[in-house]
C-alpha cells in the first residue's frame, strides 16, 4: 500500500507574530521566534493523527528578507542604515537558519517601505498627555519605526497551492495562516481533490472571510489560548 503525502506551507510573518503573541499571553518570556522553534512545530504537525502513516513531501516557509535599505530618519534626518539594525542581523541568521533545515524549501517574499509610523508607545504617550491636559516632549527619531509592508507571499503560497494541487503531489495540505486572501487557493485545491488542514494558531479568524468554511479540518479547533504554546517545544515520545 502507497503511503499517502502531504505538504506543509507556512507564512512565515503570521507564524512569527503568533508565536510572540502566544509566548506573551502564556506569561513566558517575549523572545522572536528561533529556527528550533519552527523545527518544532512543523515536527507537531507531521505528529497530528490524520498524517501517522503519510509521508511529508516538505514544507514551505514563506517570508521577506529584512531590509537592507537606507533610509532617513524622520525627525533628524539622519541616515538610518537598517541592514545593521539588530532586528535585521538577527533575521537574516534566522532565515538561514530555515533554509538549511531539513525538507524545508523557503520561498522568498519582498518587503516595501511605505515610510515611517508612531511606535504604540509613543502614541500611548500622547493619548495620555492630551487627556491630561500637558504638554509632553517633542517626539524624536526613537518614537517612530519604519513602515515596511510584506509583499508576494499570498501569490507565492496560491501558486504552490495550484501546482501541488493540479499534480496530485501530494493527498493534503497544511496551511499555517489566516488571510482570507489564500482562499480561492484552498477552494481549488478541494475541487482538485486535496484534503486542506488549516492552522491558525488560536489567531483571529473571520467566519465571514471563508477561511474556515474551505478547510476541511481546523487543527487545534478547540484548544485554549494558552495550549497552543505547547506546539512550539519539543515533540515527546
Amino acid at each position: 500500500m502507497t503511503s499517502k503525502v502531504f505538504a506543509i506551507l507556512i507564512d512565515g510573518g503570521f507564524l512569527s507574530k503568533r508565536f510572540v503573541a502566544i509566548k506573551r499571553g502564556s506569561g513566558g518570556p517575549v523572545s522572536g521566534i528561533s529556527s528550533g522553534d519552527v523545527k518544532n512545530f512543523i515536527d507537531h504537525l507531521c505528529a497530528w493523527p490524520d498524517f501517522k502513516d503519510s509521508r511529508l513531501l516538505r514544507a514551505y516557509y514563506y517570508d521577506a528578507y529584512p531590509s537592507e535599505k537606507t533610509l532617513r530618519l524622520p525627525v533628524s534626518g539622519d541616515p538610518d542604515d537598517l541592514s545593521k539594525r539588530p532586528a535585521a542581523v538577527r533575521g537574516r541568521k534566522f532565515l538561514g537558519e530555515i533554509q538549511a533545515m531539513d525538507n524545508v524549501a523557503f520561498r522568498e517574499g519582498t518587503l516595501m517601505g511605505r515610510g515611517w509610523i508612531l511606535r504604540k508607545d509613543a502614541v500611548d504617550r500622547l493619548v495620555q498627555q492630551s487627556s491630561a491636559g500637558v504638554a509632553g516632549p517633542l517626539l524624536g527619531d526613537k518614537d517612530f519605526m519604519p513602515n515596511l509592508q510584506q509583499k508576494g507571499v499570498d501569490m507565492r503560497v496560491g501558486l504552490d497551492i495550484a501546482r501541488l494541487s493540479m499534480g496530485r503531489m501530494v493527498d493534503s495540505i497544511i496551511v499555517v495562516a489566516a488571510d482570507s486572501d489564500f482562499v480561492p487557493a484552498l477552494k481549488f485545491a478541494r475541487r482538485e481533490g486535496v484534503r486542506v488542514y488549516l492552522n491558525h494558531l488560536g489567531g483571529f479568524v473571520s467566519r465571514d472571510a471563508g477561511i474556515l468554511v474551505h478547510s476541511d479540518v481546523v487543527m487545534g479547533r478547540d484548544l485554549k489560548f494558552d495550549e497552543w504554546s505547547r506546539w512550539f517545544n519539543p515533540l515527546q515520545f
